[in-house]
């Protein structure tokens, strides 16, 4: 630097021998052969040198650093550093936390005094801007509530179709399993229906691919108005319908038209007592 930089550009101001110390520099160790090794210096220190270079050891005044907090955490868990955000524990939302930057490492802390560490990233380089970094062991994990729920199902209500209306609606609905479920026991523990109108409904809901709480329901107050004709119509006589198969194997139920005119006439003279 003294004999070869320095020495031959005494008349230029120091901010511009200041400025052109890192391109001499680099003119000297890659594109210019020393005169006694006749080799690049770069070369020879990334070949020779540096694999026989030991670490640095951890300096006496890294762990004096100031500590930056109290940093109130919120619910995303989240330390806003240069505006890159970096995890923290769950057991530590709503809390208050320390941290600390050495050597390119964000430490965490939970006490003022810095002895109680609860957290290391690695902090991202300057060109890196508005990145969230979580670390593998502050990941939520899934809640499993909906298998209780599934369970509970099956247990109370047992049906040929429960489980794989049951499947149906888990599939149907990832992120929402345990309130779909949840929904859906409630619902039963209120109407408490029969085994055989369960099933019904159930074989409805998978024939036709309704796996979510409101075409459940839909399902089961349209099979129940339906259930109540049928009651109403063959009430006063006892009559009981008669069925056939049809090729398909789908049962068909067979009335004669008396039974229709006599419900026609009974709808007509509610109507008219109605309008009294």
């Amino acid at each position: 630097m003294k004999q070869n930089y320095l020495s031959s550009r005494l008349d230029q101001p120091a901010q511009r021998l200041i400025a052109g110390i890192a391109d001499w520099c680099r003119r000297k160790n890659t594109k210019d052969l020393n005169k006694a090794t006749h080799r690049l210096p770069m070369q020879q220190f990334l070949e020779e040198e540096q694999p026989a270079l030991r670490p640095n050891l951890p300096s006496a005044y890294g762990g004096l650093a100031m500590l930056t907090g109290p940093v109130s955490i919120d619910k995303n868990r989240i330390i806003t550093y240069k505006t890159n955000g970096y995890s923290v524990p769950p057991a530590y939302r709503f809390k208050a936390v320390y941290y600390r930057i050495a050597s390119g490492v964000m430490s965490v802390f939970s006490d003022e005094q810095g002895t109680l560490l609860i957290r290391q990233h690695q902090v991202a380089p300057p060109e890196v801007k508005y990145k969230t970094f979580i670390h593998p062991d502050d990941m939520r994990m899934p809640s499993l509530k909906w298998m209780k729920v599934k369970d509970t199902l099956l247990r109370r209500y047992p049906s040929p179709n429960m489980l794989h209306f049951l499947n149906g609606v888990c599939k149907e609905n990832p992120h929402y399993r345990e309130p779909q479920l949840s929904a859906i026991l409630a619902w039963l523990d209120k109407q408490q229906p029969e085994s055989v109108f369960l099933d019904s409904v159930l074989t409805r809901c998978c024939e036709t691919f309704s796996y979510k709480v409101s075409q459940f329901q839909a399902i089961y107050s349209g099979l129940q108005k339906e259930c109540s004709i049928h009651d109403e119509l063959y009430a006063d006589d006892g009559m009981q319908p008669s069925f056939i198969t049809m090729p398909n194997g789908v049962g068909v139920q067979v009335r004669g038209s008396d039974a229709y005119q006599d419900l026609f006439q009974k709808k007509v003279q509610q109507t008219a007592m109605g309008g009294v």
